[in-house]
């Protein structure tokens, strides 16, 4: 089931009602039986789904089957691949899983969405809360399986038929006596409010791609950091000598000729990137990972970006000779393009770094 992101927060009303109104099912059904729940914080991610049903079927093998509030595939499937039964949702799932699904639940939007459109057209709209159930044929359910009982058909079809006529007893009864007082039915406040759940629902924990996933890093004493460091030491010292060498030198004719204020940003590219290798060292956090991606993407930029400028420039001299123009191009003239690069480079670091927030 899906359910909002922090523990502490309250279950979505839609899943409230859905497990509650499910748990009831099966209490008229089996009066001793309990319905586990896991929450995965999302509507859509076949990968947690599956690791969430197969962690269901690890800590309860007696589970008969699998229910889901999500829209993937992956939850049927995992019950199949475990010899279980299943109910999909939003759609009829035995159409990609098989037989092992006995039903899903359907929702028919057109008899949601046409009055609307329509009165919207009218210019009779106004806002409201919706309420429309099988009587109104919004919802309905998908064919059975060939492994539900002609019996069992039977005794949903009567509980569809009383849907179908009006009479909505799913939240009355002693089931639901002790979530709203003085009462033996729930109301529609009473649904979209509450946050308990009927005492035969166990719940299982909220879980998230984090929990099912693990890291390894290198560590900062392991063979492999240390030889990483060392070069990446004389790397630096290496650059930082020849930075300091086309300083001084910068009067100097060879040194003039070779565009030394596109060779310092090159070496400025050079010392980020040996300068993030140390990033790729010890436990990740959120900082490391972001120093990764702007030193690594900026470092990319400057020393290949610089190099491209410099080789235009031979390739512009070049150009003008064959056509006898001597006209010259000056640092200033290619600035600006360096500039361009280094824009796309950091938008692109930019959007990179944001993906980081996301879960």
């Amino acid at each position: 089931y899906q359910r909002r992101v922090r523990d502490k927060e309250p279950v979505l009303s839609d899943c409230l009602k859905g497990i509650n109104a499910f748990a009831l099912g099966v209490r008229q059904v089996d009066p001793s039986a309990k319905v586990y729940v896991a929450f995965t914080s999302t509507w859509f991610d076949p990968y947690v789904e599956s690791k969430v049903a197969n962690l269901l079927l690890d800590t309860y093998p007696s589970i008969v089957a699998l229910g889901q509030h999500e829209d993937s595939t992956a939850t049927p499937e995992a019950a199949a691949a475990r010899k279980k039964l299943s109910l999909g949702n939003n759609s009829d799932m035995r159409n990609f899983v098989g037989e092992s699904v006995l039903t899903s639940p359907l929702f028919l939007w057109g008899a949601i969405y046409v009055p609307q459109v329509e009165a919207f057209l009218n210019g009779t709209w106004k806002s409201s809360d919706t309420w429309l159930g099988m009587d109104k044929d919004a919802v309905t359910i998908a064919p059975f399986s060939t492994k539900v009982s002609f019996e069992s058909r039977g005794k949903v079809n009567a509980e569809k038929d009383k849907l179908r006529k009006g009479k909505d007893e799913i939240f009355c009864g002693p089931g639901v006596r002790y979530l709203v007082k003085n009462s033996s039915c729930l109301t529609d406040e009473d649904l979209l409010t509450g946050t308990e759940f009927v005492d035969n629902v166990v719940v299982l924990g909220t879980y998230s791609r984090a929990d099912f996933t693990t890291y390894s890093y290198v560590r900062w004493d392991s063979g492999v950091a240390i030889v990483f460091m060392i070069i990446s030491a004389l790397g630096l010292a290496l650059t930082l000598f020849f930075s300091i060498l086309f300083f001084l030198g910068r009067n100097k004719k060879i040194i003039k000729a070779s565009s030394p204020n596109f060779v310092q940003l090159s070496l400025l590219g050079c010392l980020m990137a040996l300068i993030s290798v140390f990033f790729w060292i010890g436990e990740p956090t959120t900082t490391l990972c972001n120093l990764r991606i702007w030193f690594g993407g900026l470092a990319f930029v400057l020393v290949f970006g610089n190099l491209l400028v410099k080789t235009w420039r031979i390739w512009w001299m070049v150009r003008m000779s064959e056509r006898m123009n001597s006209k010259a191009i000056h640092d200033a003239h290619l600035f600006p393009l360096s500039g361009l690069l280094i824009l796309i480079e950091l938008v692109c670091v930019i959007q990179t770094a944001s993906l980081l927030s996301l879960d």
